[in-house]
């Protein structure tokens, strides 16, 4: 995915974005996040629908 330009390479161009990214978690590749804390905390937002 594109996160540099997130807003005009996905959101303008495709209409779609992402809703609930879970503050505190940089948006950034998932293997960038770093520590396992934030990494579970962005997949329990995926699994619970919160961040879609």
């Amino acid at each position: 995915m594109n996160y540099k330009d997130y807003i005009g390479a996905i959101v303008k161009k495709f209409g779609v974005g992402i809703v609930g990214w879970p503050q505190g978690v940089p948006f950034v590749t998932a293997s960038k996040i770093g520590a396992l804390p934030t990494i579970k905390k962005l997949h329990d937002a995926l699994e619970s629908g919160a961040c879609h």
